[in-house]
């Protein structure tokens, strides 16, 4: 791990943690999971923290994620400097970079976002230096009442890569869907379904489905959970996943989430639809480190 890579972790925790320089903080968010599957013999921690700096015309931002199952551990650092041209519209610059077992990696690049009162819109470029790689994305979300589209076009490694997504939001429920693929077709994706329901100011119930395009509802996972809000911005989370279909791997994974968040969502566009995309998905992303490359290699 390098010592910048390292310093620069241990700020954005630090940052997201406390209530440094509060006054202009957009967002803030820090998660601490736990994973134990005895069919795949897994256990594993993952560390999450995310914050959004607002200074002037200036935005800051930053993500770290720490994987960790004992067999293989990994880190991912994301960092981007925003100036606002025109009101609403917004130029960055950032870097990503992705230390592992398996390699490492770092991805420079720039983007601009316009976010108006019912849409966003981001176009970013990333040029990965060891892959030697350009990676593009033309990505956005559109609002309207209690629904939000996303949608994203995004080539790399000379590959076209598409995605759609929905989220229907009301105080008490929270239901979205989001499907992947390939310019090969639907079928080389996959669809996911999550849905959230409130009740007694403190309580959650949650239940998801990912299933492969390709053999959509005949096999996939299945994710249960439940929620209880600690405080307005701290919550405790605890959610079974396990398989169906005939095929599938047995998976009997219990997922144990503590997450303090404050500020509706990420500031910029790539950034939100990036959280969008992840919290659809099912619980076995971050519980195998898939989440360590997501961020890094797919939408930053």
């Amino acid at each position: 791990m390098t010592p910048i890579f390292t310093a620069a972790t241990a700020v954005t925790a630090l940052m997201a943690a406390s209530g440094a320089f509060a006054d202009g903080v957009a967002y803030r968010s820090v998660s601490l999971s736990y994973f134990t599957d005895d069919s795949a013999d897994l256990e594993a921690f993952l560390f999450e923290g995310a914050m959004d700096y607002q200074l002037g015309r200036f935005m800051l931002s930053a993500a770290t994620t720490y994987y960790d199952d004992g067999d293989f551990d990994g880190r991912n650092f994301s960092g981007s400097v925003g100036y606002e041209i025109l009101p609403g519209l917004t130029g960055y610059v950032h870097v990503t970079t992705l230390d592992s077992e398996m390699f490492e990696e770092t991805i420079y690049g720039l983007g601009v976002d316009y976010i108006g009162e019912i849409l966003g819109v981001a176009l970013h470029y990333g040029q990965q230096d060891e892959a030697d790689n350009e990676i593009y994305h033309l990505l956005g979300y559109v609002e309207f009442g209690p629904s939000t589209a996303y949608g994203s076009i995004s080539r790399a490694s000379d590959e076209n890569f598409f995605f759609a997504g929905y989220e229907y939001a009301v105080d008490t429920l929270d239901v979205a869907i989001g499907t992947e693929w390939s310019e090969e077709g639907l079928d080389e994706g996959n669809t996911s379904v999550m849905g959230h329901y409130r009740f007694l100011d403190r309580y959650e119930i949650m239940a998801g489905l990912t299933s492969d395009n390709d053999v959509l509802l005949e096999e996939g996972y299945l994710d249960l959970g439940f929620g209880y809000a600690l405080t307005e911005a701290l919550t405790l989370e605890a959610a079974y996943t396990t398989t169906f279909g005939e095929d599938s791997p047995d998976m009997d994974l219990l997922t144990l989430a503590l997450t303090f968040e404050t500020g509706p969502h990420r500031a910029r566009v790539v950034d939100r639809y990036t959280d969008f995309v992840r919290d659809t998905t099912t619980y076995t992303n971050k519980a195998s480190g898939i989440d360590l490359y997501t961020p890094g290699m797919s939408f930053e």
